[in-house]
């Protein structure tokens, strides 16, 4: 018995059997740090792309994954820019699913090492103002 332990042993040595569950090699999906702001907004238009503490006041913060539909509720967001790639969020006001007859514009978010603070227009907590968008970014 012995030696058919220590046989077995050699053969899956030799051959390079892995006894190790298999390596997941999706990646995960991308991802921003957001902040959500209430508030004076001290900018004009709808963005702000180099900010000095003019988005409002910071009520939460969190996370947003690209591709996905994100429902606004505040004010304001600033999202944080990447250093390695510029992002884009496309903005739809007036609706909260990302698409349909709401009005729409797209915002580049430079690459850099700052916030992007973008007003969504919703002062409610999206009871009347509605605003939703879809984050993306490209090499």
């Amino acid at each position: 018995m012995f030696s058919f332990a220590t046989s077995l042993i050699a053969v899956i040595a030799a051959t390079g059997i892995s006894t190790a569950a298999p390596i997941d090699s999706t990646p995960a999906p991308l991802t921003a740090a957001v902040d959500y702001y209430q508030g004076l907004l001290t900018f004009q238009g709808d963005y702000l792309t180099s900010t000095s503490g003019s988005c409002g006041t910071k009520v939460a913060g969190g996370n947003m994954t690209a591709s996905a539909c994100n429902n606004f509720k505040t004010y304001g967001i600033g999202i944080h820019q990447k250093a390695d790639r510029s992002c884009k969020l496309k903005l739809w006001k007036d609706v909260t699913t990302c698409d349909g007859d709401g009005q729409w514009i797209e915002i580049v978010i430079p690459k850099g090492e700052e916030i992007t603070c973008i007003r969504t227009g919703v002062l409610d907590g999206g009871r009347f103002y509605r605003a939703s968008g879809v984050y993306s970014c490209f090499e």
